[in-house]
């Protein structure tokens, strides 16, 4: 903070001594320090928190292998379940969202928003 309001000063105030001369101290340039990069997911989580979606890469890109070996449906099909009624499907997704909560009654249940490549859905889940 103190070099990047001394540089500020020193562009504003373009003092001088006769003799050509720049007046005042100068401060060292900091060192960035050295750390280690961010996961993959981290780093995802954050870009989204940041702009509201993902832009260099989806979280389930890491286990694409996976999805593409072992998922036989996606969450576009759940938003379309008479025409998926009686299959057994296989889905990949994130968790995007998760709350508890209670009916007039007292009674508890929760909600999930599950996201994948293709859609997101919300899913209730009920105490029985």
């Amino acid at each position: 903070m103190k070099y990047g309001a001394s540089y500020q000063d020193s562009i504003n105030s373009a003092q001088g001594t006769i003799f050509g001369e720049a007046t005042g101290t100068v401060l060292p340039e900091p060192e960035i320090p050295k750390s280690e990069e961010w996961g993959s997911i981290y780093k995802l989580n954050r870009e989204k928190e940041v702009v509201g979606i993902f832009i260099s890469g989806h979280p389930l890109d890491d286990f694409r292998v996976e999805i593409d070996s072992f998922c036989s449906g996606n969450i576009a099909m759940l938003n379309d379940m008479q025409q998926h009624k009686g299959k057994d499907l296989l889905i990949a997704a994130t968790i995007t969202e998760a709350e508890h909560r209670f009916t007039k009654n007292g009674d508890p249940f929760g909600t999930l928003i599950l996201e994948d490549y293709t859609d997101s859905y919300k899913l209730f889940l009920w105490r029985e």
